[in-house]
């Protein structure tokens, strides 16, 4: 295939018909406009048109972004790519463009994405409760214990490597020097076991010192939340209602965020290539040089 050549033409044209002229050129489909490269400011009433075009592209690009994996294109990304495009004539386009509140749609999804977000960040957290309990099921007392205790008794839970266990056990167990001022309680495991869970209890008078060889003696301790005040059998049917509360808030956010891409999006793949087509038709006038009166 030949290379086509290529013609350069300078085109002067008064002010008042510069967007004429502009849509003029950008409807042949066979030109360039190359602006000026003196650096010069853009005329005030086309900065204004290049921020608005500006502003419309940033509210589509959010909404391609956040409703395409929503969405369940009708014609085949390949049809899509091999197959004719529609022709829509740029009348059509300008008058959905007017009719279409592009911001408010903006704003709608961007309440159903905040609120999804804000949905999973709780489901994270529970889970994560949920997890943390299945290793406290062997504490028998209310969690409250572990986390605010009472007056004169506090608590703590944790970890402790097995092959530790039993320095652990002599350093806070019932025969060591902490005896009368703590309890001890250590979850049932059998010997593959790496890390076995312990909680311990004790007066807040001795704490410092009782803390102090919990961790020289290998426990790594846990940060059981407050919002945990029942046993861990309590609680861990409680988290088990909140995840499922949770994971149908989910998928009705879900529901919401595939409605509004079926709605929408079809119009915003034609806005997308409208503002587009108007962004460079603006950026093209913007470079011109201009007198008083032409450009």
């Amino acid at each position: 295939m030949g290379v086509a050549k290529l013609k350069k033409a300078e085109l002067y044209y008064h002010k008042s018909v510069h967007e004429e002229i502009a849509a003029a050129l950008q409807g042949t489909g066979v030109c360039q406009v190359i602006g000026s490269s003196d650096g010069r400011a853009r005329p005030a009433d086309v900065e204004m048109r290049v921020a608005e075009s500006e502003e419309r592209l940033a509210d589509v690009r959010y909404l391609m972004r956040t409703l395409t994996p929503h969405f369940k294109d009708p014609v085949s990304s390949v049809d899509r790519m091999l197959g004719e495009r529609p022709v829509v004539p740029m009348s059509d386009l300008s008058r959905l463009a007017r009719e279409t509140d592009l911001g408010g749609v903006c704003a709608k999804v961007r309440g159903i994405e905040h609120r999804l977000g804000e949905a999973r960040l709780e489901l994270s957290q529970t889970r994560a409760d949920a997890a943390l309990l299945e290793g406290l099921t062997f504490f028998p007392h209310p969690l409250s214990a572990l986390t605010t205790g009472t007056r004169t008794l506090a608590g703590a839970a944790g970890t402790v490597k097995a092959e530790h266990l039993s320095a652990f056990k002599a350093a806070l167990g019932d025969l060591s020097k902490f005896r009368k001022d703590s309890e001890v309680f250590i979850e049932p495991h059998d010997e593959k076991a790496q890390d076995v869970h312990v909680a311990v209890l004790f007066t807040r008078e001795r704490g410092p010192e009782i803390l102090e060889a919990c961790a020289k003696n290998g426990m790594s301790m846990t940060e059981v939340p407050a919002s945990l005040t029942g046993t861990a059998v309590e609680e861990r049917a409680r988290l088990a209602s909140a995840i499922e509360a949770v994971e149908a808030r989910e998928r009705g956010l879900l529901v919401e965020l595939t409605e509004a891409a079926e709605r929408w999006m079809p119009t915003v793949q034609k806005l997308s290539d409208y503002w587009n087509s108007m962004d460079r038709r603006y950026l093209a006038l913007g470079g011109s040089d201009e007198t008083d009166r032409t450009m």
